[in-house]
């Protein structure tokens, strides 16, 4: 078994094109996370506040030190902020640069939930995307 390596894994957006999907360029960190929300199952008999786990959700978001211009940037920023916010397909591919449709290890309709721009004085403009599940993902086979 072998160490994967972050740099190989990145992130696509699905273009006008339905089931056509481009790199977005400049990219940094790509996280994930998986939750369950909490159902209370206290009762007065016990005297615990008890809970279970409940449905589970996630969130994903990627940093990125944009190389303008770049196709991939350009049409994710222009979901992210785009008024009302409509879903849009994600995926993570392995492959790097190179990755195709057959690389994909993570795939899902998402909803862009924050978009932050970072200008520090000496130093690059940064910017965050944070996405929202908009489904249950159709391929979660990332780690």
């Amino acid at each position: 078994m072998g160490t994967r390596l972050g740099n190989d894994r990145m992130l696509w957006v699905e273009t006008a094109t339905p089931g056509t999907f481009i790199i977005v360029g400049g990219q940094g960190s790509f996280q994930r996370s998986r939750s369950r929300a909490n159902i209370s199952t206290v009762n007065k008999a016990s005297g615990w506040d008890t809970e279970r786990a409940g449905l589970p959700k996630g969130s994903a978001s990627c940093d990125f030190m944009p190389d303008l211009p770049d196709a991939g940037y350009a049409r994710l920023e222009a979901l992210c902020k785009a008024e009302p916010q409509v879903p849009f397909n994600i995926q993570v591919r392995k492959g790097g640069t190179a990755g195709t449709g057959a690389d994909v290890e993570f795939a899902c309709s998402v909803t862009c939930g924050q978009f932050d721009d970072n200008a520090d004085m000496n130093d690059i403009a940064k910017t965050k995307a944070s996405f929202l599940y908009a489904a249950a993902p159709s391929v979660d086979t990332l780690s």
